[in-house]
């Protein structure tokens, strides 16, 4: 939404979305190719409601993002490729909460990274990010490019292996606190002052979404300030 020119009125439009939906769940409601959540159907029409043609020609003209999508290994089948995936990612989550978690990766999930691009239509873009955030059963299964496709954090939490070594210095922005951030040469790993008070698939809580746009608009500004001080310290 920030690169596409609409941050605005993606933080309005989706507050206005969690404002009209009650439930996160609706038990014994079988909504479309879910089992009660409503959450990928409410996603998927505020995606298409802010990024038109013209959001969509600003991202391909700006600068280039990339989008990760999970790929599960060839040895099982789709179901048993989602309940793997999310048993490894509760695993590490209880042994050792970890920015970059190997245990997904060691059983043969990777990430792919598609660019935003190579969507040649706002819809495409839609089940692109769809596809990057399918975690069933708040999502449907999903497919994207013909092949399964899961959350783009089942391989990792944080993408920064799209970024190539060349490229120059990273900042790495986190979206929860961790105890120890890695030291990478190369990144900075940047983590929220506080927890966040709104977790990923809460969709009926506009005024958390909100108090997260504004944790995220102060820390920005405080680590904006620090960081041009640090410049200046340097080059003094």
């Amino acid at each position: 939404m920030l690169l596409a020119g609409r941050l605005r009125e993606g933080l309005a439009h989706f507050r206005s979305a969690s404002a009209a939906n009650p439930r996160n769940v609706y038990p014994g409601e079988r909504l479309p190719r879910t089992a009660g959540f409503p959450h990928a159907a409410i996603y998927h029409r505020v995606l298409l409601a802010l990024v038109d043609a013209e959001a969509l020609a600003r991202l391909h003209a700006g600068p280039e993002v990339l989008v990760p999508v999970t790929r599960a290994p060839r040895w099982p089948g789709m179901r048993t490729a989602f309940a793997v995936a999310g048993l490894a990612d509760a695993l590490e989550h209880v042994v050792r909460a970890s920015v970059h978690p190997v245990l997904a990766r060691r059983l043969g999930f990777a990430a792919e990274y598609v660019s935003v691009r190579s969507c040649p239509s706002p819809e495409a873009l839609a089940d692109l990010v769809l596809a990057s955030s399918c975690t069933p059963p708040f999502t449907p299964t999903l497919l994207h490019g013909g092949r399964p496709a899961l959350d783009g954090g089942i391989a990792d939490n944080v993408p920064a292996a799209a970024v190539e070594a060349d490229d120059g210095p990273t900042l790495v922005l986190l979206t929860r606190r961790f105890a120890r951030p890695p030291v990478h040469p190369g990144r900075t790993y940047v983590q929220p002052s506080a927890a966040v008070p709104v977790s990923a698939w809460d969709y009926i809580a506009p005024d958390a979404i909100q108090a997260a746009f504004d944790l995220g608009r102060r820390d920005g500004a405080i680590y904006a300030i620090k960081s041009a001080s640090y410049v200046v310290s340097r080059t003094a």
